[in-house]
């Protein structure tokens, strides 16, 4: 039910904002694909070189590029539904750390309408902060959820990598998890607010 709540209220506030055309960087970026000697949008150069920094996001707008062009519908869902699984995985980390269902939904509603978080969806290069936060809430779930098995370490190892890949910012990912585990599991303290 929560989950079903939190998709609703999402769709119900981002619906009318998803047929806004792209701002000034987001068709930048878009138009980086474009090919002058083909004149069509057919090269993805972020893998030569090994250029793995932001190649989540860009991979992504390169798909949803060579099938929906400039139509910013498409980016604007993907936004949509990025944002969506976050605070599903905000609902699911607010519970783990107040045990409280109430407190943990308040909070995951709060965030999802959070006038600031609001340009994840409606900025087209907010992708790149979407998918960073995405993987690393996901990596800090899949430790925290799990009895710290070899795999599920080597599984929240992975999703890191790909916050990397998605953001920068993420290299906080590790610290948070580290003091997490500390505050919830590693001593008498706990974070109840």
């Amino acid at each position: 039910i929560t989950v079903a709540v939190i998709v609703v209220l999402n769709i119900f506030t981002y619906h009318k904002a998803m047929d806004m055309f792209f701002h000034g960087d987001g068709l930048a970026n878009l138009t980086s694909f474009y090919n002058l000697s083909t004149g069509k949008a057919d090269s993805f150069d972020r893998i030569d070189g090994w250029g793995l920094y932001e190649l989540i996001p860009f991979l992504t707008f390169f798909l949803l590029y060579q099938r929906w062009g400039l139509n910013p519908v498409p980016y604007h869902i993907t936004s949509l539904v990025l944002h969506t699984m976050v605070c599903i995985e905000v609902f699911f980390l607010i519970r783990f750390i107040t045990r409280r269902w109430e407190v943990a939904i308040l909070s995951t509603l709060l965030y999802s309408v959070f006038h600031l978080n609001s340009q994840v969806v409606l900025w087209e290069n907010s992708l790149f902060h979407a998918q960073a936060l995405f993987f690393s809430l996901a990596g800090i779930l899949v430790f925290l959820y799990s009895n710290r098995s070899v795999l599920a370490t080597m599984v929240a190892m992975v999703l890191f990598v790909l916050a990397l890949m998605s953001k920068g910012p993420a290299i906080a990912t590790p610290l948070v998890l580290t003091l997490l585990c500390w505050g919830l599991l590693g001593s008498d303290f706990r974070l109840r607010h």
